[in-house]
């Protein structure tokens, strides 16, 4: 099925000039493109900055979907993380896919899966023992029919 071309987009990869771009998205990912939560403006201020600090060390790789007129409609950055090589990854390295993110009348176009795989690749080229994801319960489907399998042994300490 080909997407009409109102619709549209291609995806290129982001450089540090698209934090605010990136940021911008992931607080419309936060706020389940409802209203901007309360502290939302330091909230985008320290997500540009990091996301600007990680691409130009290259500890992560992000990319942006654009539509013909070159207006982001979706976005997800790839954290690269270093870590000690396991039983099931035996890699020194995986991938935290932190944020995959499409404007809400983009979605259904196509437009998550190319994000999702312009990262996944990226995470094969960098020879990643595997990627890792929290994802919405709306997303669910969406990262198991791409060959993601749930994890149970997650635990967390706030600090």
């Amino acid at each position: 099925m080909h997407a009409p071309s109102a619709f549209a987009f291609s995806v290129r990869a982001a450089t540090p000039a698209d934090a605010p771009n990136i940021a911008a998205q992931r607080l419309q990912l936060l706020a389940g493109d409802g209203d901007a939560p309360p502290g939302s403006a330091e909230l985008a201020a320290s997500t540009e900055r990091t996301i600007a600090r990680l691409l130009a060390e290259g500890r992560a790789g992000a990319w942006l979907a654009v539509d013909a007129e070159g207006v982001p409609v979706g976005s997800t950055v790839l954290l690269h993380v270093d870590r000690l090589p396991s039983l099931q990854n035996r890699s020194p390295s995986e991938g935290y896919l932190a944020q995959l993110h499409v404007a809400p009348e983009w979605r259904w176009r196509g437009v998550g899966r190319a994000l999702l795989q312009a990262a996944l690749a990226d995470a094969r080229a960098r020879d990643l023992g595997r990627v890792r994801l929290h994802s919405t319960v709306e997303a669910l489907g969406f990262y198991e029919r791409a060959g993601f399998t749930a994890r149970s042994n997650d635990l967390e300490l706030m600090l």
